[in-house]
């Protein structure tokens, strides 16, 4: 259960980076093109939508997986020292 829900954390991250490198990227162009403002405008907007939608999602998503973390079984080692 852990491994698939630190797959699912790094999926999550792995979103929020797509959508910062495309803001980014858009922030360049944004500067350098004055004709096509307002799209490039209305693209940064639905990338930080989306920034801000996953970051919500990957503290939901680390916390589900250090309750996980928290919660495997540990026990003593029986080998002498």
């Amino acid at each position: 259960m852990l491994s698939a829900s630190l797959w699912d954390l790094r999926a999550l991250c792995e979103q929020q980076l797509r959508a910062l490198t495309d803001a980014q990227r858009l922030t360049e162009r944004f500067q350098d093109e004055s004709t096509s403002r307002v799209s490039l405008k209305q693209e940064l907007v639905l990338d930080f939508d989306v920034v801000l939608r996953v970051t919500a999602l990957v503290q939901q998503s680390a916390q589900e997986c250090a309750a996980l973390v928290q919660g495997l079984p540990v026990t003593e080692s029986t080998q002498p020292t």
